[in-house]
């Protein structure tokens, strides 16, 4: 039967099969969530609102900036895989119907870690003048070394 025929037949839709990811209720039971969400909308940032234009790489030497860059893509081969498993566990929040502080709780995490990926590429972007330290041109023996190490990271991470 498709579903104009049925919406001629009764009042009120057959129930909805179960589960279905886009819950319509929003219980709040555990008020320690609520306390997290209300910290973590106070505390909301932005990376590209940082004053960047004030960050003169210029100012360092080469193997500086590549030493800093190397620090930044060490953090970010963390920081990147913190985004798609967070967002992961949020949509299991929505397949399990918990409740609504518990899914804004894990949305505010997916953000924050999508914010600290974000920061460590442009804090590699702005240093290296270049958006990825895997095909950066290093100018150093430092930065070669450093792009090395971090090759072998991003490939035993991966």
């Amino acid at each position: 039967m498709t579903h104009e025929k049925i919406a001629h037949t009764t009042p009120l839709p057959p129930p909805t099969a179960q589960p279905n990811v886009f819950p319509l209720s929003w219980h709040r039971n555990t008020h320690k969530m609520e306390e997290i969400w209300e910290a973590a909308q106070r505390e909301v940032w932005d990376p590209a609102k940082l004053p960047w234009d004030t960050f003169d790489p210029e100012s360092y030497t080469w193997e500086e900036r590549e030493a800093i860059a190397y620090w930044w893509t060490l953090l970010s081969v963390f920081d990147a895989s913190a985004p798609p498993v967070f967002a992961s566990a949020l949509i299991k929040t929505y397949e399990d119907h918990e409740e609504d502080p518990v899914r804004r709780c894990f949305f505010s995490v997916t953000r924050d870690e999508q914010n600290h990926e974000q920061m460590c590429g442009l804090a590699i972007t702005k240093l290296l003048a270049h958006p990825d330290p895997l095909t950066h041109e290093p100018k150093t023996e430092l930065g070669m070394a450093a792009q090395r190490n971090a090759r072998w990271l991003y490939y035993n991470g991966g």
